[in-house]
This record gives C-alpha cells, sequence and structure tokens, in this order.
C-alpha cells in the first residue's frame, strides 16, 4: 500500500488544484493496480484556519480595525456561499477518495504504528507547494517520523517555491530528510535542477499528477452550476489565491470586444459588488479600478472542471487553471501573480506557451492566438511517459498489495 501526503483534504480556501491533483494521482496509481490512500492530516501551516466559515478568521488574529473590516467585508456576504461549497468538497473526498480512516494533525505523526492496520510499503508525497519553507517547515511533508523509515519514501513533483532551501530557516534540516528519500522529483525544472545539485545525484522534472490523465478522463466528473445555462458563452476568470483585479478588468474589456458574458470562480465575490469595492476603495483597501460581473464563489470541484471545459476563453492566475486548459483544449491567458510565481512560468516554458503568459509587471491583453494542441499534446506525451517510468520504478515495482 503507498500512502499519499500533500495538501489535499484540507487546503486555503477550499482549493480547487489541491483536490484534484490528488484525485488525479490516485486514479493513475489504481490503473497501475497499485493500491493507495491519502492520509487524512490536517497541515501544520493550516491549524488556526477556518474552511467552513472564513469569515471567523477576521476574529482569529490580533488584526488591526482596518484590516478587521476589510475581512468582514469580503468574506461576510458570501458566508452561505462558503459553506455550500465546503458541503461539496467534503461530499467529492467522499465519493473519489479512498482516504485514511486514520486522521492526524500535527506531532501526532509520532505515534503512528500502522495506518489503517498496515504498515505502508511507500509513502509518497505528491505536488504543489508542500517543499515551500516561506509557508513552514512540516515534517510530515519531509516524512519524518518513525513508521515512514519502513517503507520506501518518493517524492513526486513536490514544488518548493522561489527561495533556495538552504537560505531559509529550517532549510539545511530540510534537504537532510530530503537526502533520506529512495526517490526524488520536482514539479519545476528550476527545483530539479537545485535539487539535483545540493543532493549530489539526479533529480527529475516531473508533470503536476493533475496533467497525468486525459481531458476525457475528467468528464464523469462534469456538473453545471446552475447558474450558468448550456447555452451562455462566456469567458471563465478562475482568480485564485490573490485578488487580480487588473487581470479581471482585462477580462471584461476582452469579453466587451467579443460579445462574452464574464464568470468569475473565486473568493472574491466582491468583485461582483461595485458598493462594497467602493466601501473599501474609501479606505484605500480595493484597486482604484472597478470591475463588476457574475462571481461564483460556491462552485464544486465537478462545477470547476466544467465552466473551465465550456468556456469560450480562460483568463486565470492559476497553475491548475491553466493545467485543465490545456487538457480541455481551451483557449486561455496565464497570467502571472508577482515576480517570485515562477511555476506558471514553468509551466507555459515547458509546453511551449510562453507567447499565452502574461507576466505581473505588464498584463495588457490584446487578441490572443490559437493554441496548436497537436504540438501541446506531443510535449505531454514525451512528459507522461517520463512520469509512468518514473512512478513504474519508484512505486509500482516497489509496491505491495
Amino acid at each position: 500500500m503507498v500512502v499519499i501526503v500533500s495538501y489535499n483534504l484540507y487546503s486555503q480556501h477550499l482549493n480547487y488544484g489541491a483536490a484534484i491533483h490528488n484525485f488525479a494521482f490516485q486514479t493513475y496509481l489504481k490503473r497501475k493496480g497499485v493500491s493507495s490512500v491519502v492520509l487524512d492530516y490536517y497541515p501544520l501551516n493550516l491549524l488556526g484556519c477556518h474552511f467552513k466559515f472564513p469569515v471567523l478568521y477576521a476574529f482569529s488574529r490580533p488584526f488591526s480595525k482596518r484590516r478587521m473590516l476589510k475581512n468582514l467585508i469580503q468574506w461576510g456576504p458570501d458566508i452561505f456561499q462558503n459553506l455550500i461549497k465546503f458541503n461539496k468538497f467534503n461530499r467529492f473526498f467522499q465519493t473519489y477518495y479512498f482516504k485514511s480512516k486514520v486522521k492526524i494533525r500535527p506531532g501526532e505523526e509520532k505515534k503512528l504504528r500502522c495506518v489503517d492496520g498496515k504498515v505502508p510499503s511507500a509513502w509518497c508525497v505528491v505536488a504543489d507547494v508542500i517543499w515551500k519553507l516561506e509557508n513552514v517547515f512540516d515534517p510530515v511533508f519531509f516524512l519524518d517520523f518513525p513508521l515512514a523509515e519502513k517503507g520506501r519514501k518518493v517524492a513526486y513533483a513536490p514544488s518548493m517555491g522561489s527561495h533556495p532551501l538552504h537560505e531559509l530557516k529550517n532549510g539545511t534540516e530540510a534537504l537532510a530528510l530530503i537526502k533520506k528519500f529512495d526517490a526524488v522529483s520536482s514539479r519545476e525544472s528550476e527545483g530539479a535542477e537545485y535539487l539535483s545539485e545540493r543532493l549530489g545525484r539526479e533529480v527529475k522534472w516531473l508533470i503536476d499528477p493533475s496533467l497525468l490523465l486525459d481531458g476525457k478522463d475528467y468528464e464523469t466528473l462534469l456538473h453545471l452550476p446552475a447558474k450558468v445555462k448550456e447555452s451562455d458563452k462566456y469567458l471563465l476568470i478562475y482568480n485564485c489565491m490573490v485578488n487580480d483585479v487588473e487581470m479581471c478588468k482585462e477580462a471584461e474589456n476582452y469579453a466587451k470586444r467579443f460579445g462574452l458574458k464574464v464568470i468569475e470562480i473565486s473568493i472574491w465575490g466582491i468583485n461582483g459588488r461595485p458598493l462594497l469595492q467602493e466601501i473599501l476603495r474609501r479606505f484605500g483597501m480595493f484597486e482604484r479600478q472597478k470591475v463588476y460581473h457574475k462571481v461564483i464563489t460556491e462552485a464544486g470541484i465537478e462545477e470547476w472542471l466544467t465552466l473551465i471545459k465550456n468556456a469560450e476563453v480562460v483568463f486565470t492566475n492559476s497553475f491548475h487553471g491553466s493545467c485543465f486548459s490545456m487538457l480541455f483544449k481551451r483557449k486561455f491567458l496565464c497570467f502571472q501573480r508577482d515576480e517570485t510565481d515562477y511555476k506558471m512560468k514553468n509551466l507555459m516554458r515547458e509546453f511551449g506557451l510562453l507567447k499565452w503568459f502574461i507576466p505581473w509587471n505588464n498584463k495588457k491583453v490584446g487578441d490572443i492566438d490559437d493554441i496548436d494542441y497537436d504540438a501541446v499534446y506531443a510535449k505531454l506525451a514525451v512528459f507522461r511517459k517520463k512520469a509512468e517510468d518514473f512512478i513504474n520504478e519508484n512505486l509500482v515495482v516497489n509496491s505491495v498489495n
């Protein structure tokens, strides 16, 4: 049995990418005949987060009155929508995840003697920013506990963020723990090169787990939100983690030119509430630019996938939003969040799509050329073979089911 460790059941703002990449990886392993469970682990850096009612975050930290006001205006109006989204995520996990019965919180990993009555043959830390020490140093994401020593340790495409580990607090300890892994890879080519140099052995660049499956493999999940009609012609904004108002404004301008509706999926319901924008703007807490369009804050994972697949064009500042735009062969633009955000630039470069990459310091959009998806999928086939070889060698051959 392989135990998957990552951001999955618990993620900041109920992140679609965190949920779907674990579904993809577990589905892929199942096709290879490998049994796996997702470890029900509550990550260290998410302690104190409020997944069901994020408005409570406004009262959980020693914020200034100014910041508390912003949080209340931002989260308050969508309190019930977020509850709906929370329940949709939980239904997805119950339906599609094979997760461990045992649940652990930080510190409890040292007491683990088995996982659901078994000693795992392998442990695999999977994708996303689990090795980003700017967040926090979480020993579980480096498999630093006794039970993990009894199985093979594998890292499939984790991301470290933009700063070299050895320059960060706990970086030396993190590198020492990574050296104990039997097989290491990285989701970014820069990360693979860095780790190869620091570890003194080959570290492969591998694609995100979501790209191991084809677009058609996700079609059984598709479900259109009630707020959207099949006949709607729309531009989709997937606005993730940071509220990129400039991207939203460019999207509105582009949609107006081509007669498209604008639909945004995000936690930023305020982008559809101009009055609340004006209140925050008077306190200097919102962009000068005004945006106004439909925002869906309660979309589940299935609805998120469907809205990407059916869009005429996608504007996104999300890594996984870009991945699924490619898988569904959409016309899209990938917007960089800031100058330290290199993971999306890496993705677009590897697939020959830098022409459709919008850097953080110049977000003006003109015409959008069609994407040659024959060329994209030719590259994807090569990358998948590389990932398959890594998985076969380190998780299939060495797994005892």
